[in-house]
């Protein structure tokens, strides 16, 4: 090859490197500029890297005897599901079907979209920009295309694959990606797929195999555990584990939570409280108006989730409501709030009433004292702030006045009632020390005054300086 410089990779290049001549051009041993480099490795299959996750037989036999033990007393508190999952699922299988998808209206896709039944999808805020940005047919129809692609995509590139692409930012609809695709999954796969929409966070498949079962389960970052994959086998292992006992995956789905919270220490179905489950820990901050809404959503009336008195038209409005929406999984805005708030008090009420003969029981919701209802027994006395939501989760949203009260008020408790116009679960109270210990403030009103009582806004001059003198600053005020 001379004394010129190896740059061929050919088979006297190899020769040569395996021969270990320096390189003439570096005067040193084969570097990584000259040195031709072996084939690269086939990349791993996908029967190969499935044999990496793990498997239910993984499972410690004293956790499975644990697990088993809550399962049995699951299905003696809570024998059945979710009544309104099924009509729900029914209705969006049928939409989503082959033959139903193009005929999925802006209305249903809306409904679809912002509805907690069967499983929250959580933080919307890009979806609903989508939304807004190209307009609800649009919209609409992209949403068709990206489930199409979901369900009914190449054969050549597997069902897990085809999610992992979607997940992508830069693949299918804008916003509509792991939770509401996986939800669709939920709706079209109903035996396979449990209503367990994210893979990672707090409430996601990755903690219930982790803290429930003892499992670890890969990071999306591993070789060849794409999102996609980890969302279907992470399902198929649960569901799996949870077992064949439920009547639907809302049911199992239902019980994998309860376990969950059981084993944090939080209250749960075997403790006593109602049936519930969380919702996804996100705020959805929309800054939505008029236009968001579709049209024929509008013109048709059902614009449910609104409370009496919000103005579409002021965009403070419309984001503090949706605020509160999501803080209170649905707390009198799906649905009718009066109807919400009545079906609540009437719950509250008759539980005392069920209860040992000698309560006298006062509502004074009307008297803006702090709570609802005035429970009182010999010397015992309640003050019980009553909650009533059409969601499933006990989240809800606390006025300043009412954690006043918890905190000064003796007696002051809080009853609670999840899905208030479906079937009404029991009552579930909580003390002064938990909603004080759960509350996070997450929206404030400002009463703002002009300066020195005019009327024109004023300006405080800020001096640039270094950070040191911008942190002196702030200490002294």
């Amino acid at each position: 090859m001379g004394d010129g410089p190896v740059s061929e990779a050919g088979t006297a290049a190899l020769d040569v490197w395996k021969a270990g001549v320096d390189c003439k051009r570096h005067q040193t041993s084969w570097c990584s500029l000259c040195k031709p480099q072996p084939p690269a490795a086939e990349p791993p299959t996908l029967v190969q890297v499935k044999a990496q996750f793990p498997t239910p037989g993984l499972v410690a036999a004293p956790t499975q005897e644990r697990v088993g033990d809550l399962k049995e007393r699951y299905l003696q508190l809570q024998p059945e599901p979710d009544p309104a999952a099924a009509p729900f699922r029914a209705k969006y299988r049928q939409l989503f079907s082959a033959e139903g998808l193009a005929g999925c209206s802006p209305a249903d896709m809306w409904t679809f979209l912002t509805s907690t039944v069967l499983a929250d999808p959580g933080d919307r805020r890009g979806i609903y920009g989508t939304w807004k940005e190209v307009g609800e047919r649009a919209a609409t129809q992209s949403i068709r295309d990206t489930i199409e692609y979901l369900l009914r995509g190449p054969a050549s590139v597997g069902e897990e694959d085809r999610l992992s692409e979607l997940v992508r930012s830069d693949f299918g609809t804008k916003g509509f990606k792991e939770a509401l695709l996986t939800k669709v999954l939920c709706v079209t796969q109903p035996e396979r797929f449990l209503p367990l929409v994210v893979y990672s966070g707090t409430w996601g498949k990755r903690a219930i195999a982790t803290e429930v079962f003892g499992l670890a389960l890969p990071v999306a970052a591993a070789s060849g555990m794409t999102r996609g994959r980890l969302a279907y086998w992470s399902n198929d292992l649960l569901r799996d584990l949870a077992g064949p006992e439920f009547v639907d995956t809302e049911h199992a789905k239902h019980f994998l939570w309860c376990v969950l919270q059981e084993v944090r220490g939080q209250p749960s179905i075997f403790a006593g409280s109602a049936r519930s489950g969380p919702r996804l820990d996100t705020v959805d901050l929309t800054d939505l108006d008029a236009d968001a809404v579709p049209a024929s959503v509008a013109e048709s009336g059902d614009v449910t989730d609104m409370p009496d008195g919000a103005d579409l038209s002021d965009p403070a409005d419309v984001v503090l409501t949706a605020v509160v929406r999501d803080l209170t999984g649905g707390q009198g805005y799906s649905g009718d709030p009066h109807e919400v708030e009545r079906v609540g008090m009437d719950r509250v009420i008759a539980y005392f009433k069920d209860q040992d003969a000698g309560w006298v029981v006062t509502a004074v919701d009307q008297d803006k004292c702090g709570w609802d209802i005035t429970a009182v027994r010999g010397d015992e006395r309640w003050c019980v702030e009553v909650k009533a939501i059409s969601g499933p989760a006990p989240r809800v949203f606390v006025t300043a006045n009412e954690l006043r009260h918890a905190t000064a008020t003796p007696g002051w408790v809080m009853a609670v009632v999840t899905r208030a116009l479906s079937s009404p679960d029991p009552v579930c109270f909580f003390t002064a020390a938990d909603v004080l210990a759960a509350a996070e403030p997450k929206v404030y009103q400002a009463k703002l005054e002009p300066a020195d009582g005019t009327a024109e806004p004023q300006t405080r001059s800020v001096s640039v300086g270094t950070e040191d003198e911008r942190a002196a600053d702030v200490a002294t005020g």
